[in-house]
Order: structure tokens, then sequence, then C-alpha cells
């Protein structure tokens, strides 16, 4: 017989990040479920979409060994709707039975599309760059700032993916792009995917290790309690273009302003109103002299004072209001500084952010 007992706040908290590590995808029985994995004293949950992995552990548990595989839908929400203090999870005779409230039969998965959960080895002798260490905030700005500048679209498939190197991050949807400057330590340049990245919100821990192995990266933490392993893309990274967005990163515009963030998406909201952003969500934007002026048509005006003024002439463009809204609503810093005065684009700079956004059609005179 196998078993163990475990604080239900502390298995609720488990299976709550697991959950994030399963693809549901029905085709694939394999992502539909979870392995429990109790040995000596540390239990472990594996789930995976096939192409990513996730592990959650904690160890100085009393029990008996025992490892099994289960659906992880049922599973997942019997614990999080269990009231007491303890819950106990016990394997004996081909039979697997949760005791919480009550005491309940989970079915064990024996039919062909039965198989064992994949195993993800960690060899230290078949990474092809050491392990090195980076706070985990520096990961989770890619979620903050980058995410939403990731394509959506197969058209350009690396755009779906995060290009990664030494000392940034960028991401592109075509129309709008973002470069996230930071310490990333990222030794050799790659493509990470949007659902491996997705994984980053489980961690808890201030600081996490990174290894790459060939065609794949290991994020962890430090106590091992959390440990993300997915697919890393080197051959093939050429297909990103990041010459072509680093035109538009570094591109000189002599014109800016700084602007105060929150009055600025209060303006915005208020002309969204205004605005389908299922359709054309196109607005006009005027940098007037000390003044900026967005408009909706005929519909809405409203115009705002910068907080600073830099190297200024007047300019005006279009751009579509709700992927500026998304941009700017994912930052923290209380001012922005815009630069403009390019026919093609603006860009959004703050805290060793830069967001690119296109312009839409020729303002008429």
């Amino acid at each position: 017989m196998g078993q163990f007992k475990i604080k239900t706040d502390k298995i609720q908290e488990m299976i709550s990040k697991s959950v994030k590590g399963a693809g549901n995808n029905k085709i694939l029985p394999i992502t539909c479920r979870i392995e429990i994995d109790f040995k000596d004293n540390t239990l472990t949950l594996r789930t995976t979409d096939r192409v990513n992995y996730l592990e959650i552990s904690t160890n100085g548990i009393e029990g008996e060994n025992f490892n099994l595989v289960v659906d992880i839908d049922k599973l997942a929400k019997l614990i999080m709707k269990t009231t007491t203090e303890y819950m106990q999870f016990v394997y004996e005779n081909g039979i697997f039975t949760v005791i919480g409230n009550g005491k309940y039969n989970i079915e064990i998965p024996n039919d062909e599309s039965y198989e064992d959960f994949p195993k993800v080895e960690f060899d230290p002798e078949k990474a092809i760059t050491p392990t090195y260490r980076i706070p985990t905030k520096i990961l989770q700005s890619i979620l903050t700032y980058n995410k939403v500048c990731v394509s959506k679209s197969l058209e350009i498939p690396s755009l779906t993916c995060y290009y990664m190197d030494s000392n940034r991050v960028v991401s592109s949807n075509v129309n709008n792009a973002c470069e996230n400057k930071q310490a990333f330590n990222f030794t050799t340049p790659c493509l990470l995917e949007q659902e491996l990245l997705d994984l980053i919100d489980v961690i808890d821990e201030a600081e996490v290790a990174i290894t790459y192995y060939d065609g794949a990266i290991c994020i962890k933490e430090l106590s091992n309690n959390v440990v993300i392993y997915g697919n890393c893309i080197i051959s093939g990274i050429e297909e990103f273009p990041i010459t072509s967005f680093d035109q538009f990163f570094n591109s000189p515009m002599s014109n800016s302003c700084e602007i105060d963030t929150s009055t600025l998406l209060s303006m915005m909201d208020r002309i969204m109103i205004f605005t389908d952003i299922t359709e054309n969500a196109n607005a006009l934007m005027t940098f007037n002299k000390t003044s900026l002026t967005i408009s909706n048509d005929s519909h809405a005006t409203e115009t705002i004072k910068y907080a600073d003024v830099g190297e200024h002439s007047e300019f005006s463009c279009k751009i579509n209001i709700k992927f500026l809204y998304d941009h700017i609503n994912a930052r923290y810093e209380d001012k922005l500084r815009i630069y403009y005065g390019d026919d093609t684009a603006i860009r959004i700079e703050g805290a060793g952010i830069k967001q690119v956004m296109c312009l839409f059609n020729e303002v008429e005179e």
C-alpha cells in the first residue's frame, strides 16, 4: 500500500499550479492527466502539454511510496473544494482513494490510451551552457511587457515566440513590437514559446536557475519545488526578423514628450467609449506644442498637458487606440516618454522598455 497525508491548503496550492501545465488536449490523453509521485517523503506532481513539462514538489511528508497517473480535472476539482484541514491519498490494490470531507475513489485510466508519464532527464553533462541564476522578477517582466506584443497569427510562425538574448527580450505582432532590455543573461540567443513562459506565473521564489540543453531549456526554483522544462528554439532563430525591429528600436526620433501614464490611460478609456474596437480602432493623435490631443472622427476629442516637453514640433498620426491602450496599461511607470515624428511609427520608452507602434494611413491635410 502507498499513502501520504498532507495539509489541505498545501495540496491546494500545489494542484492550482499543476493544472497550468496540463495541455488538456483530448487527442493527447496524457495532457489531461497528472502524475502523482510520492517517494522518500517528497511529493511531486507532474503535468505536460507534450511540449513543456511542469513539476511541483514539496518534501517533509510522512507516508509510503507510490506512483500513479490519473485524470487531472476531477482530482483538481475535488482538492480545491475540500474544507478539511488535512487530506489523505491512498493507493492500494489498484484503487486510488482520496480522503477529505468524505472518501472518494478516483478512477485510474486503464484503457489503451494509458501511457506512463514522460520522464524528463536533467543531465548536467548534456547542458550546452552552465547553469546561472536570474531574479524571478526579471523573467516575470516578460509577461508584463512583452506578452501584449506576441503574434497570435501563424503567418510568420517565429513571431508567436519571444526572441531572447543576453540583455533583452523582443516580441512583435508585426504592427507592434516590444524590446525589454534587462540583464536576462541568456548566453545563447533563442526563441521561447508563449506556453512555456506562461508557466513562470507559478514561481514563488525570488530567484531561479536556468540551464540550456540541446533544443530545450530548464527553469527551476533553487529549492527545486518548481521545475519548468520546455522547447528552446536555436536552429531557425534567423527566421525572427530582429534586424528589422532594431531599426525601429534605435531609430533617431528628435521629437519627444513626457506624459503622465494614468492621465493618458484615463483619456483613452473615455475615447474608446466612442470607438468600435472590434473593427477599425484607429484614432488621430496630435502632438501639439504643450499638449497631446486624441480624437475619434467627430465623436470624441480630448486634450491633456505634457508632464515635460523635449525637443518637439507639431505632428499628427493615426494609430490603433486599443493597441496603444494595451501597451501603456501593461506598464507600471508613473510617466512615459513618447518619441514621434517618424511617418511609420511612434516609440514609447521608460524603465528599459521600448514599445514601437506602427502608424496607420496618412493624415489628411
